[in-house]
């Protein structure tokens, strides 16, 4: 009798066990193999997987984007390092969903992997996330198994890739869809100001270009540019790498001194004599003001914003305009930042909205 009843509590440990394994194991996230959806509710479609899957890469590059800008000592730095950065292969490597099973390296089913039938994707398995989830608590759990994912690409084991899904699980668990397209939406209509004002330069004839009209089409590019910078770390998405948001801390001074040397100049701008005091204590009788003394300059302005910390980072440079073709100098530096850099990779942004692949 005694031997049966160990045997009855040896079993119940041993189911006690199994199930908390299984709880540790989705905590954040689906696994490579295992859990489901817990929560009430109707159990989501394959179709419903595929259309959460359609954005997915957008909302993951996002999400790392914040929390590279926002997170200190980010825990695992290596993400965003190299050419083979995790931006990088989320831009190259498309998401195949699969009808059936994706399978790991030993041919064991798993509901995504970077053994993918499909050349250039990550596999996600729409059959067993269709089986697993509800609509209460898919999309946050899927696109956690997708960073997941592309985490592996990078070079992330098992317990490093779980890490960074149970991070990320509740930003996306706190959030939606649309709120990732409307930030794109709407930084996209700014970078639209931004192209209007410098061709609203290129178009005028250059006979008619004065100073009042450089004032003036230079405030509307500074404002554009103000806006952007705001909105790169835009709870709870970000448009913006760690890289451009510094690129774009400097193109803003130096867009801000373009303005101020222009205005500097307008007959009838009404802060014509304040402009005129700050183009004399940046440049005094030099030609060139190096940018670092530019950016602890304008950090002293009354009107600038001190608790955005703004440092000076890479090799932009100022020039003093005294002259229309000081201006279209530089000017172009900054047409070159506009539409080589913020235009550029917002229109990469978009291309990261195309639909998954599919057999």
């Amino acid at each position: 009798m005694r031997s049966m009843q160990f045997l009855l509590m040896c079993l119940l440990f041993s189911v006690m066990a199994t199930t908390t394994s299984a709880a540790d194991l989705n905590d954040g996230g689906m696994s490579g193999g295992g859990g489901g959806g817990t929560s009430p509710g109707r159990a989501i479609t394959q179709a419903e997987v595929a259309q959460i899957l359609s954005q997915a890469r957008l909302e993951v590059y996002m999400a790392l984007a914040l929390k590279e800008q926002t997170v200190e000592n980010f825990p695992w730095p290596e993400l965003f390092s190299g050419d083979d950065n995790i931006y990088q292969l989320i831009y190259q490597t498309q998401i195949y969903g699969n009808k059936s099973d994706c399978h790991d390296s030993f041919g064991n089913s798993r509901d995504g992997s970077i053994h993918s039938p499909v050349p250039n994707t990550i596999c996600i398995s729409l059959k067993n996330l269709s089986e697993k989830l509800t609509v209460d608590n898919a999309r946050a759990q899927i696109l956690a198994l997708v960073a997941h994912e592309y985490s592996h690409l990078k070079g992330f084991d098992e317990e490093k890739a779980t890490a960074l899904q149970n991070m990320l699980t509740p930003l996306f668990a706190n959030s939606s869809s649309e709120q990732a397209w409307n930030v794109l939406d709407y930084m996209t209509r700014q970078s639209m100001n931004l192209g209007d004002g410098v061709a609203d330069y290129n178009n005028r004839p250059k006979y008619d270009l004065g100073w009042d009209f450089l004032c003036f089409n230079s405030e509307k590019i500074e404002n554009a540019l103000v806006i952007i910078e705001q909105r790169f770390t835009d709870r709870p998405f970000s448009i913006s790498t760690k890289a451009l948001y510094k690129k774009q801390n400097s193109y803003l001074i130096k867009q801000r001194a373009i303005t101020t040397q222009v205005c500097a100049k307008s007959k009838f701008h009404p802060q014509k004599l304040y402009f005129e005091n700050w183009v004399q204590k940046w440049f005094g009788n030099t030609d060139v003001l190096s940018d670092r003394d530019l950016a602890q300059e304008v950090l002293a302005s009354s009107d600038f914003d001190v608790s955005r910390n703004i440092l000076i980072e890479g090799n932009v440079k100022i020039g003093k305009i005294n002259t229309f073709v000081d201006f279209d100098r530089e000017f172009k530096d900054m047409q070159k930042y506009i539409y080589d850099d913020l235009r550029f990779h917002l229109n990469r942004l978009w291309d990261l909205t195309i639909p998954i692949v599919q057999q």
